[in-house]
């Protein structure tokens, strides 16, 4: 049991759940794992209190990561059967994540980022592409564009931090609502919306989460190519 996690109440919006996992639909601004000094109100700290609620042990198991800033899709194993399995699939391509960005300018109908990552020297957190970094390719479809702004489907080939803000920053294209990264303020528009794996039973599984389409319309106009 993971006690140093603090039980803490919050509203986590549980999209799917059964004996061997649970999909969750986390909002922006919720951290997955606690960390140095944001010990509470992240996913593991909403799931300990639940478990305690239902006064069943608790370990958490989150595969796969998301910003905090990063809402959408994500699975935690319920044990460690599941847990090896999906880490497994999820290390082997087998767990396809897709996510939807909204950034500044017009990007191509189609493209591949390839363009290695690695920290700002003067900062724990942030992120740049150098030459120096660990690969990183970042594949997308622009599925809209208006008011200066591309709406895209964007998949992964390798999981760094901060990949995908990291990389169309350097474009010059940075997604809206990311500060740190220069894309402004008022709400990160990044969102995990398709997770699609084998369960570890073998059964095929499929989500879809659309996001707060306010974030969208905001910065371009309303959702119509997702209808």
């Amino acid at each position: 049991e993971e006690n140093h996690i603090i039980p803490t109440p919050a509203a986590l919006d549980i999209l799917y759940e059964d004996e061997d996992m649970m999909i969750i639909d986390k909002p922006a601004g919720m951290a997955v794992h606690p960390s140095q000094g944001n010990h509470e109100g992240t996913v593991a700290n909403a799931l300990a209190y639940l478990y305690g609620e239902r006064e069943e042990p608790f370990v958490f198991r989150a595969i796969g990561r998301l910003d905090k800033n990063t809402s959408g899709l994500l699975a935690v194993a319920k044990n460690m059967f599941s847990a090896c399995i999906l880490t497994e699939q999820a290390a082997c391509g087998k767990l396809h994540r897709e996510y939807l960005a909204v950034c500044a300018g017009e990007l191509p109908a189609l493209g591949v980022i390839d363009a290695p990552i690695g920290r700002v020297s003067d900062s724990v957190i942030l992120r740049a592409v150098r030459p120096d970094g660990r690969r990183a390719v970042t594949h997308f479809e622009r599925l809209d564009y208006r008011n200066g702004c591309s709406l895209a489907r964007v998949w992964l080939d390798t999981g760094r931090t901060h990949q995908i803000r990291v990389q169309f920053a350097s474009r010059g294209m940075p997604l809206a609502g990311d500060g740190k990264y220069g894309g402004g303020g008022g709400g990160m528009a990044l969102w995990s919306w398709t997770l699609e794996f084998p369960h570890p039973n073998g059964k095929p599984m499929a989500f879809r989460a659309l996001p707060e389409g306010e974030v969208w319309i905001r910065f371009a106009g309303e959702l119509s190519s997702l209808k």
